[in-house]
């Protein structure tokens, strides 16, 4: 057990292991194939999804196409992080991004792979002065292990234009000045960095995971429709990607087309049920609660469309669709539907009543129902 936590360690230390945090995955936290975007998106064939965990084979090599193609931000790579790419970019007409394999002499930024680059994250860095992005290496893409970047690439290019018209960074995928020579300077978004201390702490934190298994109890059976998910559905947590992407919002051109930003409405068949908000991997759904007062809140920038509130709402009362007018984002989260609650005359418990008369909780109305019931027969 220590030695498989000690590999687990090692593998971060280099910067080459692919982290997954199961209880953030749409299908588990929706007990339903709702996305199937990482499978898709993954160059190796090397990632199976079922309703209970997101299983990642041998094949894998890290390359981290898988990152932006997952809406919830369930997927990572160590030492990678698009908002740290999004700073060290900060202030530079032209930046340079190397893959692992790159011998470009330009300095720059090394990455995993350039397929952890997606159109969000590249928006904005033309949205923090990036005029020019350079990609060092691809002509290494036909025999590299870990697939090649060129179509992801085309792809991203293409949806900048969208966005963006003729405000979109020019992307050099062929830069004239590539050396054969390790980048100058490189600011290494490759791998994972820790202290020695942090390495040994890591790895006996792994095999102390490792070993609870063995000695764990067996829980009993429940109706619980989560107990055959062993992991945990973690709390809300913005997406990397759309992260980087609210962070220069403000300062992005944006044209009047479909943009990557998305907005919600409940229809009246909405009961404040509260499945989406409480499933919402994101956080962009949210309940509210204030005094004597219920609701759900929607924050556009932190919605990457995943689907799973359409798909948990038992009164299909969501509907979506992607913004297409920038001076409609909404900067600040709006409030979706709200109910006014009063507190019952009986119990004090607070509850939503149907009529404005209703001073009683529907389980006090029913007791009392019942005693009049009582009353009427013993009378009778």
């Amino acid at each position: 057990m220590a030695e498989d936590g000690f590999t687990t360690a090692a593998a971060l230390w280099s910067g080459s292991t692919l982290l997954v945090e199961e209880g953030r995955c749409v299908n588990i936290r929706g007990r339903s194939e709702i996305c199937s975007r990482c499978v898709k998106a993954c160059p190796k064939n090397a990632i199976e999804l079922t309703l209970d965990a997101v299983l990642i084979s041998d094949d894998c090599t890290d390359c981290g196409a898988c990152l932006p193609a997952c809406p919830a931000g369930a997927l990572k790579l160590a030492g990678f992080s698009p908002v740290a790419l999004l700073q060290a970019a900060k202030g530079r007409a032209v930046a340079h991004l190397h893959c692992r394999e790159s011998t470009g002499g330009d300095g720059g930024v090394v990455l995993p792979c350039h397929q952890v680059l997606d159109a969000r994250l590249l928006a904005a860095m033309a949205g923090s002065g990036c005029t020019e992005i350079a990609i060092h290496g691809l002509e290494k893409c036909g025999d590299c292990r870990h697939g090649s970047a060129v179509k992801s690439l085309g792809k991203i290019q293409r949806t900048l234009s969208r966005w963006l018209g003729e405000d979109a960074p020019v992307l050099e995928l062929a830069p004239e000045s590539v050396q054969a020579a390790k980048p100058a300077k490189a600011d290494r978004q490759d791998q994972i960095k820790l202290d020695r201390r942090n390495f040994f702490r890591l790895a006996g934190a792994q095999a102390v995971s490792s070993a609870s298994s063995w000695v764990a109890p067996v829980e009993e059976e429940t109706a619980d429709p989560y107990a055959c998910f062993t992991g945990t559905l973690l709390p809300a947590e913005p997406e990397p990607y759309q992260t980087t992407l609210g962070i220069k919002v403000d300062d992005i051109a944006f044209k009047k087309k479909s943009l990557p930003i998305f907005w919600r409405e409940f229809s009246d068949a909405c009961t404040l049920c509260m499945a989406c908000a409480e499933r919402c991997p994101t956080g962009a759904l949210a309940p509210l609660a204030g005094n004597l007062a219920k609701g759900i809140g929607f924050a556009s920038l932190l919605c990457t469309n995943c689907g799973l509130c359409t798909q948990v709402c038992p009164f299909d009362a969501v509907k979506s669709g992607a913004v297409r007018d920038p001076d409609f984002i909404a900067k600040a989260p709006v409030v979706l539907k709200q109910l006014q609650l009063s507190k019952c005359g009986q119990c004090a418990v607070e509850f939503s009543p149907i009529t404005p008369e209703d001073t009683l909780c529907l389980s006090c109305q029913n007791e009392e129902e019942i005693e009049d019931e009582w009353l009427s027969f013993m009378e009778a």
